[in-house]
């Protein structure tokens, strides 16, 4: 989790380099988003590996 560009949790995250890494818009990112998922991108603060239902 980063927040104003600070690291609070993790400091692992290389998509295209680390199969358990998550790219931005890859196609599960796409999949998760079309069944009521989104991804923990908040304002300044971020969890690129973060998911949350809403629902449909």
């Amino acid at each position: 989790m980063i927040d104003n560009g600070h690291i609070l949790a993790g400091s692992f995250w290389k998509p295209n380099k680390n199969r358990y890494s998550i790219p931005l818009n890859c196609q599960l990112v796409k999949i998760l988003q079309k069944y009521g998922f989104e991804r923990g991108l908040w304002e300044s603060r971020k969890d690129y590996m973060h998911f949350s239902y809403f629902g449909t």
